[in-house]
């Protein structure tokens, strides 16, 4: 037998492999570039890259049979002149078509596609082959996603459809655009208002509010501006469209009210609301306009007027029936546009010089003869006049001023109503600035009073009834007027017996000598005191 050495076979066996076309004994392989590509499904010259290692000598084409998740049956090739291998890499071309087809369907904006190699090898003009070995999976997943098309002509139910609604409100202060999108994919909203940028993030939203910029105390406070509104809808982070449009911002009217009489508004206007009729309870009130005319203007108290044109407008004959501040309420241009708080200024302060004097309270408890009664006027400087209801007439008419002194002319209880007159009279004069004021007198007004008169109660122990005009009677000083008194002897027996005692007993038929008697009245308890009955000295 013949023995072949080892170094012998080796050099056979390449030898051998150099004929049948493997080349160089160095493997081959190849790996996908990426595992997973995202892309947007309008993408132009999308590639699939493979990396190639170790290319073999004396092959000229690279070929590469795959298969797509689209087309899972079939296979696919796709081949290079090994020349054309740059850096080892070979780009397999993907269609826009074939992206488009994947997300096109979808309501959620997004798909898979996958790329699978089935073979590898290098060839040559002889059909000899060098297979390739594949490196990891082998494949490669491309995320599809679909791109939004801002076109507002699409169908409504279109899902690409991305589209800028009129805004809901185009005044400065409150503009208010709203953008719709019935794709439900949606990862961000992306404003730009004239040079200012705004982000808001809506998952799943699929419609968006954004509010302008406030200009109310910038330059739009009267004028107009066209700002521009451009909304960038992004899928996935990465496919995005936009929409720019042109709006016209208008500003908001600005207004000015002051009184129409000439004097200064810190100022306020004294009427007389009690006289219908009277020139006092009617004003005038001005204002200034600045703005796109015309507009509409309205006070808090209901008034309205309509202006044509920017500058001074005025209210005539505004009725007052009371004390008010009187303010603009609303100020609409032609434009829709409201005056805010920032564009409205100025109010009326309106007094009524019609007196109503009140008392503290209605009724008044004295235990002495004498109270001070004060009552609470509408001006100090009115005329006041005091006077007993009673009587219907005047105390004296000599007496001014907001209190009054009140007696009792007697020592029972007793009730006394009192009233005060209060009058705004005329005014006319001029102030230190020489301007002159005119008020007509307002009609006079009343307030009463009661007074109960509840005097210290004082029991006597003896009196002296011999007709010398000198304690003769019984008196209990403080007297109320409801009361009972019973007078008795010392062995009990009732010698005299009242209801409702007027101080007027002179012990008639009664004996001198020491008495008893008991006495309650209204708010008293039961009080018992001895008496004496003497005649003579």
């Amino acid at each position: 037998m013949t023995t072949i050495s080892k170094k012998a076979v080796t050099a056979m066996t390449a030898i051998f492999a150099t004929l049948i076309g493997f080349g160089e004994s160095k493997a081959q392989s190849v790996s996908c570039v990426a595992d997973t590509i995202r892309v947007c499904d309008n993408t132009e010259g999308e590639y699939w890259s493979l990396s190639v290692d170790n290319i073999p000598a004396g092959y000229s084409q690279f070929v590469v049979y795959y298969s797509t998740s689209l087309q899972p049956a079939a296979t696919l090739t796709a081949q290079t002149d090994v020349n054309s291998l740059k850096n080892n890499r070979f780009d397999i071309r993907i269609d826009n078509h074939t992206l488009s087809s994947v997300s096109g369907g979808v309501e959620a904006g997004m798909a898979d596609i996958t790329y699978k190699i089935v073979d590898v090898q290098f060839s040559n003009s002889a059909f000899d082959r060098v297979p390739v070995t594949v490196k990891g999976s082998g494949q490669t997943t491309w995320r599809v996603f679909g791109t939004p098309v801002a076109d507002d002509n699409l169908p409504d139910d279109d899902p690409h459809r991305l589209s800028v609604i009129s805004p809901l409100n185009n005044c400065g202060y409150e503009a208010t655009i709203k953008t719709e999108n019935t794709w439900a994919n949606i990862s961000k909203w992306r404003w730009i208002v004239a040079d200012k940028e705004t982000f808001s993030i809506i998952p799943n939203g699929s419609s968006a509010e954004l509010s302008t910029p406030h200009y109310a105390n910038g330059h739009l406070q009267t004028d107009a501006k066209t700002i521009r509104v451009t909304i960038v809808k992004t899928v996935g982070g990465l496919c995005s469209a936009s929409i720019a449009r042109d709006f016209t911002l208008y500003g908001s009217p600005e207004v000015n009210l002051y009184r129409g009489d000439g004097f200064p508004s810190d100022e306020p206007i004294l009427i007389c609301s009690s006289i219908d009729e009277d020139e006092n309870s009617y004003i005038d009130a001005e204002f200034s306009l600045a703005g796109h005319a015309p507009f509409t203007v309205t006070l808090n108290t209901g008034h309205q007027t309509t202006q044509d044109i920017a500058g001074t407008g005025k209210f005539r004959n505004l009725h007052i029936t009371e004390a008010s501040l009187i303010a603009v309420a609303e100020v609409i241009d032609r434009n829709g546009c409201k005056a805010t708080e920032e564009t409205t200024h100025g109010e009326i302060t309106v007094l009524d010089r019609k007196p109503h004097p009140q008392f503290p309270t209605d009724t008044i408890a004295c235990q002495e003869t004498h109270t001070r009664l004060s009552v609470i006027p509408t001006d100090e400087d009115h005329s006041f006049k005091w006077g007993v209801a009673e009587k219907s007439k005047d105390i004296d008419a000599r007496i001014y001023g907001t209190t009054h002194e009140a007696s009792a002319s007697s020592t029972m209880w007793s009730t006394v109503d009192y009233y005060v007159i209060e009058t705004a009279d005329e005014e006319d004069y001029d102030d230190d600035m020489g301007r002159h004021h005119f008020y007509a007198a307002c009609p006079s007004d009343s307030a009463f009073v009661t007074v109960n008169y509840t005097m210290p109660l004082r029991y006597p122990n003896g009196f002296s009834p011999n007709g010398d005009g000198h304690n003769d009677r019984l008196i209990i000083e403080g007297l109320p007027p409801e009361n009972m008194i019973t007078v008795v002897d010392r062995r009990g027996k009732k010698v005299f017996e009242a209801t409702n005692y007027r101080n007027n007993w002179k012990a008639e038929g009664v004996d001198d000598g020491y008495y008893v008697y008991f006495f309650k009245g209204q708010g008293i308890k039961t009080v018992k005191e001895t008496l004496a009955i003497k005649r003579t000295k």
